[in-house]
């Protein structure tokens, strides 16, 4: 079916458009209007066009958004189409309808030529006023809808009722193990092992002492040549004490005893500083090298003057001592981390905390070393258990619950338990806590929620307000908000009304 697409423009009118539309003889004919531009705006101009294609057998069809033309449109049951493409796919014959809901007016307009609508029998005015009219009673209905949804669906309301209760303490004891315990085991809470590594040095002073040899020990002794032939004996030459271990000195000068002959007053000295080369009359005795076969040695007098000086120094205790000063200080910086590192509902323990192992230490000076002040640096790595507060608190409410302080009773809401720690022991054998502590929770009698939800449905704060002072006892009066703020009333639907007891 071939379709003319007129593109208008702003200088067209009724005549122009009739001379295209007799030239292009096509069996349907698609007028384009120009964006938001006005033009044919008297209604008798869109009759006159639809008549000459009907007159030559074609279809009108327009591209318009113009709300006024699209109205005329429609009213002359002219299909109105949003593009080209849209106007090429779809049908264009909407008689059928348009006309089963259309007024009779407008059916009476279409018979009508062009001279009467010139004389404005049937005006736009007059069109618009049965069109608008028509409306009014459906806009009405729409918004009486729209407002019974709001009215019942929209508001809701929260009531926080302060009943008068009564608090439930209890001392209650705790054993924390690590990844065991659970709801069905009461007084055993599960304990999750954390580890750190944490760094500290500590430098304390000394205890220790250290001989050190100071001064070399020195003397005479007397050589006999047992030989018929001179004997000559150099300078350094060694001669020993025969001890275990032997004592070693050597002589300051060179010397030559004769044959047969004894040389008295020959000058020695130890070869190593302090006290241990100090000896007693007649212990040296032995000549090194092959000397010693020719001469024979002795001391007629003590050697002496070898001395020791004592020096302060690092004993074992010292290292065991820094160790435990040190170790007392990562601690406390062994907690600070742990409690960096947890969550929101996470408890440490600290008398769990404890050394998994010293990874790394080193101390200046060592063992037996001289010093005045011992450093020693240590890496150690911790661990501690960690419980999680909600665990804790509902084990905790649960044994409440079963001994609450009348029967029947229950815990209000609003008020969670309170729990205290009282003290913790941790036990190094089976690595868990014991722990002691006070809880406490507010018990109130029972409240049948839903018979006051019916009762102070649709009710005015004030009323609600008495209804319920009238039913349950409080502490203070009923505390009542509304959203929306500005409704008097509270909501017509009791499923809206959220109530809670403190």
């Amino acid at each position: 079916m071939k379709t003319l697409v007129l593109q208008l423009d702003r200088t067209e009118d009724a005549g122009s458009i009739r001379d295209k539309v007799a030239w292009g003889k096509a069996s349907r004919v698609l007028l384009v209007w120009p964006m938001n531009f006005t033009m044919l705006d008297r209604k008798f101009d869109l009759v006159a066009v639809k008549r000459i294609c009907t007159t030559q057998g074609s279809r009108l069809g327009i591209i318009c958004d113009i709300p006024a033309i699209i109205t005329e449109a429609e009213e002359l049951q002219i299909p109105v189409f949003e593009s080209v493409n849209h106007a090429m796919r779809k049908a264009w014959d909407r008689r059928n309808r348009r006309n089963s809901g259309r007024p009779s007016v407008f059916r009476e307009a279409l018979d009508m030529d062009i001279e009467e609508l010139r004389k404005g029998k049937y005006s736009n005015r007059e069109f618009w006023s049965i069109h608008q009219k028509s409306k009014i009673p459906v806009f009405l209905l729409a918004i009486l809808a729209v407002f019974s949804i709001i009215i019942f669906l929209y508001p809701s309301a929260k009531i926080t009722i302060f009943s008068l209760g009564r608090s439930s303490e209890m001392k209650i004891d705790f054993r924390v193990l690590e990844g065991e315990g659970s709801d069905l085991t009461p007084g055993v809470l599960a304990g999750t092992k954390k580890t750190i590594k944490v760094d500290g040095e500590t430098t304390i002073p000394t205890s220790g002492s250290l001989q050190v040899p100071d001064l070399k020990a020195g003397g005479v002794v007397t050589m006999t040549n047992l030989t018929s032939l001179d004997v000559s004996i150099p300078a350094g030459t060694i001669i020993q004490k025969p001890s275990n271990p032997p004592v070693r000195y050597q002589i300051l000068k060179m010397i030559t005893i004769p044959a047969k002959e004894t040389t008295i007053g020959i000058g020695i000295e130890a070869i190593e500083p302090g006290e241990k080369g100090n000896s007693d009359i007649n212990s040296i005795t032995r000549l090194d090298g092959p000397l010693g076969l020719l001469v024979e040695v002795s001391n007629p007098d003590p050697v002496t003057g070898g001395l020791e000086k004592t020096y302060q120094a690092v004993s074992r205790d010292d290292i065991l001592r820094a160790a435990e000063e040190n170790q007392k200080i990562l601690k406390t910086q062994a907690e600070a981390e742990f409690t960096k590192i947890l969550s929101v509902q996470e408890i440490i323990l600290p008398s769990s905390i404890h050394i998994v192992k010293v990874v790394e230490q080193s101390e200046h000076p060592g063992v037996e070393q001289v010093g005045v002040l011992l450093k020693l640096k240590q890496t150690v790595e911790y661990s501690v258990l960690v419980i999680n507060q909600n665990d804790m608190e509902k084990q905790a409410e649960t044994i409440l619950n079963v001994n609450q302080p009348v029967k029947g009773w229950v815990s209000t809401m609003g008020n969670p338990v309170e729990i205290k720690i009282l003290s913790q022991e941790f036990d190094m054998e089976t690595g868990s806590v014991i722990l002691q502590t006070a809880a406490s929770k507010m018990f109130a009698p029972p409240l049948d929620t839903n018979t006051i939800r019916r009762q102070t449905t649709g009710k005015s704060k004030a009323m609600a307000i008495e209804i319920i002072e009238r039913s349950v006892l409080n502490i203070k009066s009923p505390e009542i908000e509304i959203m929306p703020g500005w409704l008097p009333f509270l909501p017509l639907l009791s499923s809206r009304i959220e109530i809670e007891v403190r």
